[in-house]
């Protein structure tokens, strides 16, 4: 992720209000610290054809000054583990109105320490996900410093990680 390549990990995408000119429900703006540091999202469609353009069309604007005047804690250092990682992928179900980093902050929290690496790899919408749905695909790299990780660990998290997600209205595809 770009904040994450910047060292922006603070930054979040407020949807309560969409920027003018975007699409309401696949649009935000950039968050950083209380501090408006961009906007994001689709172009609305209306724009898009009074400009003849058919094809969707993304749009970032990132005020770099700004996000990287805030503050965004320590970054301490974390020595190499000897054991290997463990990647599990889950695919959650989610109605559009749940933004996606809902879900990767519930995700974070319910898989503890034991994550060093979330990522939303996939974004499907159609059959068989419900209209108004989409499914959210992610892969959580886990791994300990002190030992590798067993079977029973990898599936203690996986029950955390669905628990914390259902909390937050998604529901783990089959």
């Amino acid at each position: 992720m770009l904040s994450e390549t910047l060292g922006l990990d603070g930054i979040a995408i407020d949807q309560s209000t969409p920027p003018a000119g975007l699409h309401p429900g696949r649009s935000g703006v950039l968050v950083s610290g209380g501090v408006l540091v961009g906007e994001i999202g689709e172009i609305d469609p209306g724009v898009l054809d009074a400009l003849g353009i058919r094809e969707r069309v993304a749009w970032l604007q990132l005020d770099l000054g700004a996000a990287l005047a805030e503050p965004h804690g320590e970054h301490r250092y974390h020595p190499i583990s000897r054991y290997p990682s463990s990647d599990l992928d889950l695919a959650f179900e989610v109605s559009d109105s749940v933004p996606a980093s809902t879900i990767a902050a519930v995700i974070r929290e319910a898989a503890g320490p034991l994550l060093v690496d979330l990522s939303l790899f996939d974004v499907f919408r159609g059959h068989p996900v419900p209209e108004s749905h989409r499914s959210l695909a992610y892969r959580l790299r886990l791994q300990a410093q002190d030992r590798t990780l067993t079977e029973e660990d990898l599936s203690g998290i996986q029950r955390t990680v669905v628990d914390g997600a259902a909390s937050a209205g998604a529901v783990l595809r089959g």
